[in-house]
């Protein structure tokens, strides 16, 4: 039944256990830094306003290079403007 739910939604859907409870805390977002999208943060965004929680966006370099480092850097600096523009949030950043 989920499955098919989640397959024909005409939007993003958020699946959790019946015992979870809302955030307390914060909303943490991952994002790629070889593939970023920054709809999830986005999302993450607009659930963080919602809930008045912080939101941190997390990110990590794939190896130890200046290159892949720069590269975590641009895509954080990048999800946290979209964070700013899609719900007015501003967020944390962790790499």
């Amino acid at each position: 039944m989920v499955s098919k739910v989640v397959a024909h939604a005409p939007c993003s859907v958020l699946i959790a256990p019946r015992e979870a409870r809302m955030w307390t805390q914060g909303v943490l977002a991952p994002i790629d830094p070889q593939a970023p999208d920054t709809r999830v943060v986005a999302l993450a965004a607009t659930l963080a306003r919602d809930c008045t929680l912080p939101l941190t966006i997390v990110a990590a370099a794939g190896n130890e290079s200046a290159q892949a480092r720069r590269q975590a850097e641009a895509t954080l600096e990048l999800a946290a403007r979209a964070a700013d523009s899609a719900a007015g949030v501003r967020a944390a950043v962790l790499l």
